[in-house]
């Protein structure tokens, strides 16, 4: 469905950049499952995903709120490569910083382009 709303939009059927980002969100009871996100005070699970430029999801991955962003993109980036898909360049924020940029695109062959707001 999302190949044919983008075509319908007059974008290619597959997008070539995503955007990654995550997600903390409180969840249950259960210790097993539950990390503390110390930067957004929440205990719970955070939700890595990737999205084209009109916000439909292209990957997911949840984790327990305790890992960090930089962490769990490795994870998600293989996932993303599994699903075939044909993005080049992500743009993402700056928790996706620093030595990572240059090991996923040395694994994956992914450019991620950190944007910062002012």
């Amino acid at each position: 469905m999302r190949e044919n709303v983008r075509v319908i939009r007059g974008q290619h059927q597959e997008p070539s950049v995503g955007i990654v980002d995550s997600q903390s969100v409180k969840w249950g009871n259960n210790r097993s499952l539950n990390g503390i996100d110390g930067n957004k005070k929440v205990k719970g699970i955070k939700r890595h995903v990737v999205v084209d430029k009109n916000g439909f999801l292209i990957a997911v991955m949840v984790t327990i709120a305790n890992v960090h962003d930089s962490k769990a993109a490795y994870l998600l980036m293989r996932v993303l490569k599994e699903l075939c898909s044909g993005v080049k360049v992500i743009l993402a924020d700056g928790g996706y910083r620093g030595d990572l940029i240059e090991n996923i695109k040395c694994k994956y062959g992914y450019i991620i382009q950190v944007v910062i707001s002012a």
